[in-house]
């Protein structure tokens, strides 16, 4: 059931909607993954939702406030990483506004009940509305810390925690296998930095690690013979606005957006691609609008 007000009239007074809600009675209500999606237009890893593969007859519903949203009848695979949808339940479920971000503005869904961020919305779904709601995900990267048990590390107290880079990834696009390839070309295996904070480390969930193993054995290898750590990850804090999108903040790019904020900087796809093609990082026969084009969510 949806626990929004009505007003005598029937229509939905935004006044008293559960938007209104503080910041403390909604970190009470939602479990941390709810709250970062909803309140702080977080997303999820590609390819790692629960819904994606759900098929049966159903309703999705927001989990903020429990109003319905989509139906398994709209739904179908985009081939994203992401439960998609042709329509919702209702025009009245749902609200659309722009997302200002790095590189230009996308239409962000809301749920109208309570406002919590569900995804967005583009223009090259299937019939019969030609749109696609991607509910919710995005490919991202963002720098943080990990690997230690310091509390709520920081650079200038990082305790026993290593720099470290998330990677959301599309695995339509690119596979675990390839990512843990490129990372392991970055590292000298046979030697690390002296401090724990620049070690090189791969962090793994769920079944990663076989795949890790199997990459460094493809090289002759094993993980108990190389300098790189390989650890289960246990944790990750996100890293100062400061350290995210480096290449980015050096040439001064974010002072010269409008809208620009360091929230929408560290989670925007298309910053992630812009500043790996600041630093030089360009895809081979590619030009940068097709990159940008594909990082878009």
């Amino acid at each position: 059931m949806s626990e929004r007000s009505e007003r005598r009239d029937g229509e939905t007074d935004r006044t008293e909607r559960a938007a209104d809600r503080s910041d403390e009675e909604w970190r009470e209500r939602l479990d941390a993954d709810e709250y970062r999606v909803l309140r702080e237009c977080g997303t999820e890893q590609a390819g790692t939702s629960e819904l994606l593969d759900v098929d049966e007859s159903g309703t999705f519903r927001c989990a903020g406030c429990g109003q319905a949203l989509y139906r398994t009848d709209a739904k179908y695979t985009s081939g994203t990483g992401w439960p998609s949808f042709w329509a919702p339940v209702d025009d009245d479920a749902i609200e659309t506004q722009p997302d200002r971000g790095v590189l230009g503005t996308r239409t962000e869904v809301v749920c109208s009940d309570c406002g919590g961020h569900l995804g967005h919305v583009f223009d090259d779904g299937p019939e019969p509305t030609g749109k696609r709601h991607c509910i919710d995900g995005v490919v991202r990267t963002r720098v943080g810390y990990a690997g230690g048990t310091t509390p709520e590390p920081t650079y200038r107290d990082l305790g026993d925690h290593t720099e470290v880079v998330q990677v959301d990834y599309d695995p339509g696009v690119v596979s675990y296998r390839e990512l843990v390839g490129l990372a392991l070309r970055s590292h000298d295996l046979d030697r690390q930095p002296g401090a724990r904070q620049y070690q090189h480390v791969v962090f793994t969930t769920g079944d990663q690690r076989a795949v890790v193993d199997e990459v460094l054995a493809e090289r002759g290898r094993d993980a108990a013979g190389v300098a790189t750590r390989v650890e289960p990850l246990s944790s990750f804090a996100v890293a100062e606005p400061y350290h995210q999108k480096h290449a980015l903040r050096s040439g001064g790019v974010p002072d010269a957006l409008e809208g620009y904020d360091d929230r929408r900087l560290r989670e925007s796809p298309a910053a992630a691609t812009l500043n790996g093609h600041a630093r030089g990082h360009d895809l081979p026969d590619d030009d940068l609008s097709a990159a940008l084009g594909r990082a878009g969510r």
